[in-house]
């Protein structure tokens, strides 16, 4: 509990998105023995050199364990590979034997022109990889009329655009390093590879053109492992999944780095290095004028990231502009928890309180004062049509009730909802419910600059005082919880109702921001301008 708009201390780790990462290598590594590289290597080195470093050389006590979502990311890979694998006729690699014996089994495999190799093995020159698929095709090689291709499998796209015109890098970096493999045993390196994607889908991808850019990478791993490359850690997406993140977080706040001010990732750290500001407190120092002089920096971009620095170091959060809740005579907090991909919205999440109630932070605020939690959510067997009938039902009642607005933080729930209006139809009353929204995340970026290392709702709420009751929040937690729910949903119902409790602290924790800004933000508060 807090007083009336306080300023607390920063805490919280900037808010990062969702994404798929491999896992980490097994066993520990020795630093008295070479480490050899894999073709995993060179599609984590895309993503990150210095997690290339650590796990060669990192303390494995500084690892963090990994969380149940990200088990459940690892267990949802090896499913759909063996859904893949399933449909097919292959031949397999035992997995027992030594690496030596392996490869051996691997290579006659080859010779005797197998169509389709699964988990074949091959080393060669201080690189080894384990292609998930070698491939037969019609192309002579020294093994005869025939040669092989390498081909991964992956529950996840293999295009960064809608069109398939750019294929992800690290696919590409994985590939050619098979690729490289293959040319050693079979006597021609195969200019294309095969991702089976998410959907099961074949994409074929252009070895011969992404063979410069493996080269320059393969050189730049070799250059890490040997300890000739230098690498540094800087705060990016795939960091909130990583083993490493809580040793690269502490050096970056002990070296000040760049990437430790919120909304600023590597790309712009890059480009503020040539104009001289090479710390956060240099940042916050500098004349927002000075910056533009860096390389795709705008005049309103300079000024979002001195003033941002100059909240963090000041450990206070500045007002822009003004700002007070529209009026109304009931207030909704919405969230929706959904299994993505897919997705399945499988719990709405409503949290409804009387304008006159008592506002988080006044004194002789309890639990009642949050209001009344009315969450919509799904019963397995129940299937997503279902709850969003329950949903729309429900909303129709909130018509009645009066006037009203909804509280969200960021696009998401607007998203979901007209995609399910979309796929189930709508209703005017939706319309109504979504045409009352009140994103917080906007106002938040147009009135507040908050202290903190990221702007999601944890971060900002946990800085104002609030803290969830769960001991692991967050909403991919939540998924992978489903996932386990879906599995059993009798003997796992404590797992549905754990969902439920954190979407109910998800939603105060929006309503705790919603009336600290009305606090901090109130038209007669002094602004920045």
């Amino acid at each position: 509990m807090i007083g009336s708009c306080p300023t607390a201390a920063v805490s919280g780790r900037r808010t990062i998105e969702l994404c798929r990462l491999t896992p980490p290598r097994s066993g520990t590594l020795c630093a008295n023995l070479p480490v050899v590289p894999t073709a995993s290597d060179l599609a984590t080195l895309v993503r990150c050199a210095h997690r290339i470093h650590l796990d060669a050389t990192g303390d494995p006590a500084d690892r963090v364990p990994a969380s149940d979502f990200l088990q459940f990311l690892w267990e949802e890979g090896r499913l759909h590979e063996d859904a893949v694998i399933a449909e097919m006729d292959v031949t397999p690699v035992s997995r027992g034997p030594s690496p030596p014996e392996r490869v051996a089994e691997t290579v006659r495999l080859m010779r005797q022109g197998a169509p389709s190799i699964y988990h074949g093995y091959l080393e060669h020159q201080g690189l080894r990889g384990e292609p998930d698929l070698i491939e037969r095709v019609e192309v002579p090689s020294p093994l005869g009329s025939f040669s092989y291709l390498p081909v991964d499998i992956k529950s996840a796209r293999a295009f960064e655009d809608e069109a398939g015109t750019r294929p992800k890098r690290r696919y590409l970096m994985q590939l050619c390093a098979y690729a490289e493999l293959l040319e050693a045993h079979q006597g021609r390196r195969p200019v294309v590879g095969k991702i089976i994607d998410r959907d099961g889908a074949t994409q074929s991808l252009d070895l011969a053109r992404a063979w410069p850019d493996y080269l320059a990478i393969r050189g730049q791993l070799q250059g890490i492992l040997s300890g000739e490359e230098a690498t540094h850690p800087g705060w990016k997406g795939a960091c909130a999944y990583c083993a490493w993140q809580d040793r690269c977080w502490e050096e970056l706040v002990a070296s000040d780095d760049l990437t430790t001010v919120a909304g600023l990732g590597e790309g712009t750290r890059q480009k503020l290095l040539p104009v001289g500001v090479t710390t956060a407190t240099e940042l916050a120092g500098a004349d927002p004028g000075t910056l533009v002089a860096a390389n795709g920096i705008g005049q309103k971009t300079a000024q979002t990231l001195t003033r941002q620095a100059k909240a963090q170091k000041a450990g206070k959060p500045a007002l822009l502009a003004p700002w007070a809740p529209p009026s109304a005579e009931f207030e909704v907090s919405y969230d929706v928890e959904d299994f993505a991909p897919g997705p399945f919205v499988y719990l709405h999440g409503l949290l409804i309180r009387k304008t006159g109630a008592r506002r988080f932070g006044e004194a002789g605020f309890t639990d009642a004062d949050w209001g009344s939690f009315e969450p919509v959510c799904a019963e397995l067997p129940e299937t997503e049509e279902a709850v969003w009938r329950r949903f729309l039902e429900r909303v129709r009642t909130l018509e009645r009730r009066g006037e009203y607005r909804v509280y969200v933080y960021s696009h998401h729930e607007k998203t979901m909802l007209k995609q399910l209006a979309e796929t189930y139809g709508g209703s005017a009353e939706l319309n109504a419910f979504i045409d009352r929204f009140v994103d917080l995340l906007q106002v938040v970026r147009n009135h507040v600059v908050f202290p903190t290392d990221g702007r999601g709702l944890k971060a900002l709420a946990r800085f104002i005082g609030f803290e969830w009751r769960d001991q692991d929040p967050g909403g991919a937690q939540s998924m992978a919880w489903w996932a386990e729910y879906e599995k059993e949903p009798a003997a796992n119902r404590r797992l549905r109702d754990r969902i439920i409790a954190y979407n109910e602290d998800d939603l105060r924790a929006t309503f705790a921001l919603r009336d600290w800004l009305e606090c901090f933000a109130a038209p007669s508060a002094p602004s920045l301008g």
